[in-house]
């Protein structure tokens, strides 16, 4: 008589679930799949299908077809895109359970600067209004030579160092327009001469216009205008509690703000940054910079102390060019 025993069986049946669970069938993951075509119902090639606005990406087969596995992690959009057609995006992918077929459209109003480049073309889904907020450093060169026989050499090195002013930049867009105002300030700091304290700072105050003639994927370039208000302030004071009447006298207490108005006309490049997850799957940062010319409005400075308007017929000598980088966040 043949026995088998138990701890045989149970040796058995272990063995039969491990390979149940390892097996193919137990094992494999979900899959969305499908086929791509256009307007006259022929496949497109190489259209891109992306899980949200994540790296989980495949792209469509000469027949059209495509297979992706989602990751629960990357969102529940799946994004369709191919240069001159309108986007495709399809939501609740968890919910999928048959093959898709998914029809793009051309789009006549896509903008193709370099067709081989999918970075530069312009995304006509991106519409509506929208927020950008920049930190920007703002470079500029002035010259306040012109005034050194009245405020010395000294006070004049130091206005001079006012060349790079740090601020922000706050626009409201709405589909290509961009509307915003700036404030910077930069300190070039304290110094001790003689019997005198030396400080003076810089404040920046602005309004910009710009357009986006480009708003692909990666690359955003914008034609801008822009009315900036730069206000250098100078002061002097006397760092002793006491002092004569006739170094009072001679050195002076200063208190002064050279007023200029500019106008600028140029253009920014910026790079987009995508954030999966990160507040609104639409958001991104951008980080770039802009140049552009900068001229003068008002030709003489407007020179204040305290309450009192000062004229004088010096004039600060500014470089035409206007530089800077800036780094931002974007809602759309």
């Amino acid at each position: 008589m043949f026995v088998i025993k138990k701890s045989e069986i149970l040796k058995r049946n272990v063995f039969l679930l491990f390979v149940l669970l390892n097996s193919p069938v137990v094992l494999s993951q979900n899959r969305i799949t499908g086929i791509v075509k256009d307007s006259n119902l022929e496949v497109l090639a190489g259209v891109i299908v992306c899980q949200g606005n994540s790296e989980n990406c495949t792209i469509t087969d000469l027949n059209g077809s495509f297979q992706l596995v989602p990751d629960k992690k990357k969102g529940s959009t799946l994004n369709f895109s191919f240069p001159g057609y309108k986007s495709v995006s399809i939501n609740f992918i968890d919910t999928i359970k048959t093959d898709l077929i998914i029809q793009m459209d051309i789009d006549d109003s896509v903008l193709l600067i370099y067709p081989d480049k999918g970075p530069f073309i312009t995304d006509p889904s991106l519409k509506g209004w929208g927020f950008v907020a920049s930190l920007q450093f703002d470079m500029i060169i002035n010259r306040f030579g012109e005034f050194s026989s009245l405020l010395g050499n000294d006070n004049i090195e130091l206005m001079n160092n006012l060349n790079v002013v740090s601020g922000w930049e706050l626009s409201a867009s709405y589909n290509r327009y961009q509307a915003g105002i700036i404030y910077g300030f930069s300190d070039a700091g304290k110094y001790d001469h003689d019997s005198l304290v030396m400080k003076t700072n810089t404040a920046l105050y602005g309004l910009s216009f710009g357009f986006k003639i480009i708003d692909g994927k990666r690359f955003v370039i914008t034609p801008k205008i822009a009315a900036k208000w730069y206000r250098y302030r100078l002061v002097n004071y006397d760092k002793d509690r006491k002092i004569s009447l006739n170094q009072y006298l001679l050195d002076r207490d200063l208190d002064l703000r050279f007023n200029q108005i500019t106008g600028f006309f140029g253009a920014s490049l910026a790079y987009k940054l995508y954030i999966d997850n990160f507040i609104f799957s639409s958001d991104y940062w951008t980080i770039g910079f802009y140049g552009g010319y900068i001229f003068k409005l008002n030709d003489n400075p407007w020179i204040y102390s305290k309450h009192n308007r000062l004229i004088d017929d010096n004039k600060i000598r500014m470089n035409n060019l206007n530089v800077g980088v800036s780094m931002s966040f974007v809602i759309d």
